[in-house]
């Protein structure tokens, strides 16, 4: 086993520029920055590139939650396309700059529950209950 995961290293580093090995003390992995990403960084997204990580995000959220009003905005989003998700989303980034900061699920949260928004009123958790229910997981509720 050590064997194979030996190989998986040297192969892992010479393959992959982005990691290294300072000297024999210690390991250099780089991790992406920042973990929690900014609503800053929507602006400099391509409109292909919104759709990819508005689709990344929304299936993690809405697959990883019991909480009933997270659940209840999933079901708002799938009646809107995604020029209307896009619309919400690009107008919180112009006006709210003041928001720039602030991690990119919080804010979007916000544009798609804003006074006037087809989700308005809808209230997410702050502290949404995961759902372990991945197979060969532990899962309390089963």
């Amino acid at each position: 086993m050590f064997q194979r995961l030996a190989f998986a290293l040297v192969v892992l580093f010479t393959c992959c520029t982005g990691m290294s090995v300072a000297g024999d003390s210690q390991t250099v992995v780089p991790l992406p920055s920042p973990l929690i990403q900014k609503f800053d960084l929507w602006g400099n997204l391509t409109p292909e590139r919104k759709l990819f990580f508005y689709s990344g995000w929304a299936s993690g959220l809405f697959t990883t939650t019991k909480d009933p009003g997270t659940l209840a905005l999933g079901r708002c989003f799938e009646k809107l396309n995604f020029q209307q998700i896009l619309a919400m989303i690009d107008k919180r980034h112009a006006n709210h700059r003041e928001g720039f900061k602030n991690p990119i699920s919080t804010e979007m949260i916000e544009a798609f529950t804003v006074t006037g928004s087809p989700c308005e009123g809808i209230t997410a958790s702050k502290d949404p209950t995961v759902q372990w229910a991945l197979p060969g997981r532990f899962n309390p509720d089963r």
